[in-house]
């Protein structure tokens, strides 16, 4: 991003959110999860010889009346379509978008498929991200309906160290 861009992208953070949201988000994205607790987690990935993620996505209810085809709230996994999966030229088109809009807007776009170069891979199977669904059903990824362990049945320990989650990212 040029310095304007980022300078832009900064002030719209400090002065459009409410303090309390960004002080839950510095206090738990950024203090906890990456800096006090990152040693924790190393430890625990060690002791439990299983992934422990840094963020949860927990989804309290299917019951979004829009319906829209591929998302996550919507109801999904018993009906899911490969055509909603994009082309490798979809991919390679997004990632050359993502980085535009990076360098020209003031935003920093989120792009699951094609940021696990910063991140040294994939961020879900647990390994710093799961997904919980709305039924319990403990996925490795928001975008991936496929599940051994629902959270009624297992522990999340259990779940970590389920097949599904010990299987190395994508």
């Amino acid at each position: 991003m040029e310095q304007r861009q980022r300078r832009l992208y900064h002030e719209c953070i400090i002065h459009d959110i409410d303090p309390k949201v960004m002080e839950t988000i510095a206090v738990n994205f950024f203090i906890n999860a990456s800096l006090a607790d990152w040693k924790r987690q190393e430890e625990c990935r060690e002791k439990y010889g299983c992934n422990i993620p840094w963020a949860i996505l927990l989804d309290p209810t299917s019951a979004c009346n829009l319906h829209c085809t591929g998302c996550w709230a919507a109801e999904y996994g018993n009906d899911a379509s490969p055509e909603l999966m994009p082309t490798p030229e979809q991919r390679v088109e997004t990632y050359h978008r993502i980085r535009r809009y990076r360098a020209t807007k003031p935003l920093f776009a989120m792009d699951f498929q094609n940021d696990a170069e910063y991140v040294g891979g994939c961020i879900a199977g647990g390994r710093r991200y799961l997904h919980i669904n709305a039924n319990g059903d403990i996925d490795p990824c928001v975008f991936i309906h496929y599940s051994d362990s629902n959270i009624r049945e297992k522990t999340l320990l259990e779940a970590l160290q389920s097949p599904m989650m010990m299987t190395p990212s994508c």
